[in-house]
Order: C-alpha cells, then sequence, then structure tokens
C-alpha cells in the first residue's frame, strides 16, 4: 500500500510526524541528503535524532534506545551504488524487527535496479522492485515494520515518489 507526492522531499518532510513522542531516530550517515534534510522536522519536535555508520554499533544503539523505553526508527537507503547488492535490507529488517523498531529505506537507488530473486547469472534479480524485492521482504507482511520512500524519476522517469508500507500507518500518514 502506498501514497504518491511530488517528491521524496515532501514525503520525508511530513513522514516523521508519525513518530511518537517517545521516539528516537537513528540516521545512516551515508542516507542521502533528503532524508536527512527530512529529518529537521523530528528534531524541532525535540525528538532524538542519532547517526550511525554500518551495521558495527547499531544493535547497542538499537538495544539501548529500546530499555530507555523508546521507539526506534532506523533510516537508512536501500542501497549504495558502487558497493553492489548488500543484503543490508535484510540485516536491517531482522534488527530492527526483534528489536520492535520501524526499518524506513530510501529506495530511491534501488528502485529500478534491484529485483526480487537474485542469482549468480542474475545478480541484481529482476523486476527492478527495489531492494526489498531483492531481499526477499515484503513491507505489507507480518513482522517488522517497514517502510520504504522512493522516487520514480530516476528509475522509471515519473515525476514522483511514493511512500509504501503497512495499510494502517499509510492511512496514519494520509491523514
Amino acid at each position: 500500500v502506498g501514497v504518491l507526492a511530488p517528491s521524496t522531499l515532501h514525503l520525508f518532510h511530513d513522514v516523521f510526524r508519525l513518530m511518537p513522542a517517545n521516539g528516537v531516530l537513528l540516521l545512516e550517515r551515508r542516507l542521502y541528503p533528503v532524508g536527512q534534510w527530512g529529518s529537521q522536522q523530528a528534531r524541532l519536535r525535540g525528538l532524538p535524532v542519532v547517526r550511525f555508520d554500518g551495521v558495527a554499533n547499531l544493535q547497542k544503539l538499537l538495544c539501548a534506545y529500546q530499555q530507555q523505553g523508546r521507539t526506534p526508527w532506523l533510516v537508512a537507503d536501500g542501497y549504495h551504488p558502487g558497493d553492489g547488492p548488500a543484503p543490508l535490507a535484510q540485516y536491517y529488517a531482522a534488527l530492527t524487527g526483534c528489536l520492535g523498531a520501524i526499518l524506513l529505506l530510501d529506495d530511491t537507488q534501488a528502485f529500478g535496479v534491484l529485483g526480487q530473486r537474485p542469482t549468480a547469472a542474475r545478480p541484481l534479480g529482476h523486476g527492478g522492485g527495489g531492494s526489498l524485492a531483492w531481499a526477499g521482504l515484503d513491507e505489507a507482511a507480518t513482522g517488522p515494520e517497514l517502510l520504504t520512500i522512493t522516487s520514480l524519476a530516476k528509475g522509471l522517469g515519473v515525476p514522483v515518489a511514493v511512500l509504501a508500507g503497512r495499510a494502517a500507518r499509510i492511512r496514519q500518514f494520509a491523514h
């Protein structure tokens, strides 16, 4: 389920209002700048915004904030061009799922490039559905809550962006 907007900037500007008052925003340091700009909305609400590098200290951060009674929102890019496809979405989803966190991926770079069922012959998969498809994940499935913000301009040449996730969260966003 998804909702359209003119750009990822619009979506990132608005999505962080969904965070609860006890939320904490964990931002991948390499996150594309538009996502970083949107994080200012969380800061304006007085929510902690913490940057992280890679996966090394991420589990400790998530656990520490969860033990404080906070709801972590992990925000990262679904794909870093030049790094090759990596199972980060799978790792992030497993980590956030067991800790009750929300995973929000900027999937702009992966959409139209990475697809489902990668093989040795087709390491990028097929179908171009993005990093969740490549990792075999579904944002509508039970398990960890997954959200994606994707610009369709790069992968499809369509000047629109989409926020996708579970129906209840998308309804919350739309109201």
